[in-house]
């Protein structure tokens, strides 16, 4: 049940499946969610967490980002580790589907 709900509220923050979708999670039937955590006291770290399709999970991905160049003030979670998590869904789904 406390799955379920989780479940429910990743995929909430997605907009709806459509194969025709410019956002690439929603083409995916995809659920996920962003975080950004302080680090170091001036940094942000960036996490993204998906699993797809939602209505029959095949693949999930966790992505983490930490800042790596000097100047850089930090990541979001949503700006730079969702990408990477979309291409990474993306590319596993289609090793599912090729067997």
């Amino acid at each position: 049940a406390s799955a379920d709900r989780a479940a429910a509220a990743m995929r909430s923050v997605i907009p709806a499946f459509d194969p025709l979708s410019e956002d690439p999670l929603a083409r995916l039937d995809a659920a996920g969610k962003s975080g950004t955590a302080d680090f170091d006291g001036a940094l942000n770290n960036a996490t993204y967490v998906a699993f797809a399709p939602y209505s029959d999970p095949q693949v999930a991905v966790a992505v983490f980002m930490q800042p790596g160049s000097a100047g850089q003030t930090g990541l979001s979670g949503s700006d730079d580790a969702r990408p990477v998590a979309a291409a990474l869904l993306e590319a596993s789904l289609a090793v599912v589907a090729a067997g």
